[in-house]
């Protein structure tokens, strides 16, 4: 809600009436931009050598504690975005403890100061995806990319889920899901799979309200024409966004059909987790969107009864 801020008629100070500047304060005003400038180098520094720790087992508890300090009390606004592009820098040759470690701290700068590092959103959730499509990346460090950008769903989307215009921020959903289809575009299960799981994330993260079927409404379109192509292995990873879409009530009655449809296809996929993730799936809609199957019921227990015997 705007505050109306009161101003004061003020008149420029005419040329031959300016005071003179006082040598003391100029010399003040001349030494305070060294003076900030000196304390961000220093503060730099330190945040180096405290990641530069993160991977060394007899080191890395000390690191972790002495980044989480940084990031809890910056001495001002300015140095969360001098940390949170240390923290998103894809330095070569990290250990997966320490990979691990500045996701979950990156996610923690920009939940404790989300104003001063929404700008650098976009660059937030590259770094993820390039942690996601890194070979050298293991389960933990998928997991923590998972679990990050659930986090900063819950800070940047939720809000907006909250409010009947979810329309408003598509844009903002964008830069959560962009980048994770282009990482499904990775001829690797194990990456598509960790993509999956974060797209899923971003939608439980944004959780329930008036504005999320406007705001995630096609994703469930987006996700089965994937699942329907031919150059996604991880199928049954995918089907588990409908599963989210369904909890938080992203699915609309329109498209509900289409959805039952699709997901009956997907129980007679040749892939058994597929086949597999399209029956819990099922299970999910009803628990969570169960008003609004209607007549797809009965072709989707005959589908179920079909595969009963399915190891």
């Amino acid at each position: 809600m705007a505050t109306a801020v009161s101003k004061s008629k003020s008149h420029p100070r005419s040329p031959t009436t300016a005071q003179p500047l006082n040598p003391a304060s100029a010399a003040a005003a001349a030494g305070a931009a060294p003076s900030k400038s000196a304390a961000m180098a220093e503060l730099k520094s330190r945040v180096l050598s405290a990641l530069a720790k993160l991977s060394d087992r007899d080191t890395h508890h000390i690191a972790v504690e002495e980044l989480d300090r940084f990031i809890r009390s910056p001495p001002s606004p300015d140095a969360v975005p001098m940390l949170l592009h240390a923290l998103a820098s894809d330095t070569q040759g990290l250990a997966s403890p320490a990979r691990r470690e500045s996701i979950r701290l990156l996610a923690t700068l920009c939940a404790v100061h989300p104003d001063a590092a929404a700008p650098h959103l976009q660059k937030v959730m590259a770094h993820l995806s390039r942690r996601l499509k890194d070979t050298a990346s293991d389960s933990s460090v998928r997991d923590a990319c998972r679990d990050a950008v659930g986090q900063l769903a819950a800070v940047y989307l939720r809000p907006l889920a909250a409010s009947a215009a979810g329309e408003a921020g598509n844009g903002t959903v964008a830069l959560f899901v962009k980048p994770l289809f282009e990482v499904m575009g990775e001829q690797s299960k194990t990456v598509q799979s960790g993509a999956a799981a974060c797209l899923a994330k971003t939608v439980e993260g944004a959780g329930p309200g008036p504005g999320v079927l406007g705001m995630f409404g096609k994703l469930g379109s987006r996700v089965f024409k994937l699942v329907g192509g031919q150059g996604v292995q991880a199928k049954g990873s995918l089907l588990n966004v409908i599963g989210s879409l369904a909890q938080v009530g992203a699915i609309s009655p329109q498209n509900m059909q289409q959805t039952l449809q699709s997901i009956r296809d997907c129980l007679e996929n040749s892939d058994w987790a597929t086949r597999k993730a399209a029956a819990d799936t099922l299970c999910v809609l009803a628990t969570y969107s169960g008003h609004l199957i209607g007549d797809g019921a009965a072709p989707t227990i005959a589908a179920l009864e079909a595969c009963r015997f399915d190891k």
